[in-house]
């Protein structure tokens, strides 16, 4: 079964951080490009850390709100690992001004 941009219950709130953390990315890019991939990094950790907050309370008697077939609170992973991937290269881009 295809799962691509289905939910159920309050998945849709893992879509709502995707948008979430790619408006933060473009704000610190506006602000300056030298801040763009930093606030891309938080604001991938900025929606692992809602993902993972609002899917542990959700569902922790029964499993009602997903996101393309994964919990609410696994998305937390997959969030942070982005968020964690570009922390070094926006912190080195940063401080060189790359």
């Amino acid at each position: 079964m295809i799962h691509l941009l289905s939910w159920r219950g309050r998945g849709y709130i893992a879509l709502f951080a995707i948008i979430a953390a790619v408006m933060i990315g473009i704000a610190a890019g506006a602000w300056s490009e030298h801040w763009l991939l930093l606030g891309m990094s938080v604001g991938w950790l900025f929606a692992g850390a809602i993902c993972w907050t609002l899917g542990r309370r959700w569902n922790a008697e029964a499993v009602r709100h997903v996101f393309c077939g994964m919990r609410l609170q696994r998305w937390a992973f997959v969030f942070g690992f982005f968020g964690l991937l570009l922390l070094p290269i926006a912190i080195n881009a940063v401080r060189y001004k790359l």
